[in-house]
């Protein structure tokens, strides 16, 4: 189910958690419709509920929504529901419905179209003998879970497993049990036009969100402090694919925080043309992004101070092997700590990565330098970056002249040179800034003899196959 990673090495220090307000209680909600007390429900804690709520639950619909006034309702198996079109409404967070020992369904399991679960809250009670189950399950088309507090969930938070479902201004608060692999909001089912948004999410086993499927969008939400499980390494945020079956996503404006586990990252995306946008991801143990498929835009987001394991060379943005037509542009991948952590801004993995572009990005202060760049295509463009455009380092001339990642380059002493080597792709130029006399010789890869005096640029333009000077 887990995921592996391609980079390992040593990393820096102890980091912070970007610190979040939980969203303020909802309003109260005006008792309306089916009262599960006059089904018998006691609401007292201790009293087995489960019954007395299934009863009500079958009869919610044409009677009218179902209503959970304040107070502990103790459950020792899930209420199911086939019923289109109905509201499960508590009064407020203090209607809260508890797993008891030996339930292992969950709370709530709501397959019918259109149900709308809001203003309550579902305690998984932490059990240790229970190892299945979601206190919520959405199995229903355009079902949806609006202000719902989730507590002490062992396995599922909230499951999402029919097409167009929303999850919405809700709070996931998990036990972030190192040795327990559990989730906040699961809908890895490869179901369609899923939305999760403006969710808090901590302290889950593994994933605070994971999602699969086609045309899923992931707005606004807070997560800080998952994926506690130290079994494996994974994202706070993790998308799913399955033989391309994951496409046409968006992750927009979410922000998160600090990891739990040693190698959590903020970020593990996998599937096809994919929007990453507006997001900010600060003091991840691992990386900030890691991605693996096709068609990514990871534009206009903050990523700072990754790598906080210490034993791990954590980045900002860490693409896999053999991802292709990605476009990275417009992003600040900075560390501003006093003892950096972040490794690269970005790196791209050394195998077929082909057809990409990263333009335009910010980058101060990551320990290894802004672009580790190891894709073995030709099909790119890396340009217009702040922090690698505007700094021109020196180098040594030789019969060989081993060029940077920069377009400017000084070359210091006299030489005659048969080869550049270092980062090449078709169309790339860059511009030799001579102290010395220097003498260019067809030969290895040069496409053609020229011989500059001193304090001459020369211009190199690489054609896919060989350099042709100026």
């Amino acid at each position: 189910m887990k995921r592996r990673f391609v980079l390992a090495g040593a990393g820096g220090a102890a980091g912070l958690t970007l610190a979040a307000a939980k969203p303020a209680p909802p309003a109260p909600v005006p008792a309306t419709g089916l009262n599960v007390k006059a089904f018998g429900a006691m609401g007292d804690g201790v009293t087995d509920d489960s019954d007395a709520i299934q009863a009500a639950l079958n009869q919610a619909g044409a009677a009218g929504p179902l209503y959970f006034p304040d107070g502990q309702y103790l459950m020792s198996k899930g209420a199911v529901s086939s019923t289109a079109n109905i509201t499960v409404s508590g009064q407020s967070w203090n209607a809260e419905l508890i797993r008891a020992p030996g339930n292992s369904a969950g709370l709530l399991q709501i397959y019918g179209e259109g149900t709308l679960v809001n203003t309550l809250t579902l305690n998984g009670n932490g059990r240790a003998d229970v190892g299945q189950g979601a206190e919520l399950i959405l199995g229903g088309a355009y079902c949806r879970a609006d202000r719902v507090q989730v507590v002490n969930s062992r396995m599922i938070g909230i499951n999402v497993s029919a097409n167009h479902c929303i999850v919405s201004a809700s709070i996931i608060s998990g036990l972030a049990n190192p040795n327990i692999q559990s989730y906040g909001i699961w809908a890895i089912n490869y179901n369609t036009g899923v939305m999760i948004r403006d969710n808090f999410i901590t302290g889950t086993g593994i994933d605070g969100i994971g999602i699969s499927g086609n045309g899923y969008q992931v707005i606004g939400n807070y997560l800080a402090n998952c994926h506690a499980y130290t079994g494996t390494g994974g994202g706070q945020l993790t998308v799913y694919d399955n033989s391309g079956a994951t496409r046409n996503g968006v992750i927009l404006g979410n922000t998160i925080g600090e990891g739990h586990g040693t190698l959590s990252c903020g970020m593990e995306l996998n599937g096809y043309d994919t929007t990453v946008s507006g997001n900010n991801i600060s003091y991840q143990k691992f990386l900030g992004i890691v991605a693996t498929g096709t068609g990514y835009l990871i534009s206009d987001n903050t990523i700072s101070n990754s790598g906080q394991s210490g034993t791990t060379i954590g980045s900002a943005i860490s693409i896999n092997a053999n991802t292709s037509n990605f476009h990275i542009s417009g992003n600040r991948l900075i560390d501003n700590q006093a003892r950096p952590t972040q490794s690269y801004g970005v790196v791209v993995d050394s195998t077929d990565s082909n057809f990409y572009s990263i333009v335009g990005n910010l980058f101060s202060g990551n320990v290894d330098g802004a672009i580790n760049d190891a894709g073995t295509g030709l099909n790119k463009l890396i340009a217009d970056n702040i922090g690698i455009d505007d700094v021109i380092p020196s180098i040594s001339a030789g019969g060989t002249i081993t060029l940077p990642l920069n377009p400017v380059v000084q070359v210091n002493g006299t030489a005659n040179v048969t080869r550049l080597s270092g980062p090449a792709w078709t169309g790339r130029t860059v511009t030799l800034i001579t102290d010395s006399a220097l003498h260019f010789y067809v030969g290895g890869n040069l496409a053609n003899d020229l011989s500059v005096k001193a304090n001459t640029p020369v211009t190199a333009l690489f054609n896919g196959t060989a350099w042709y000077l100026r």
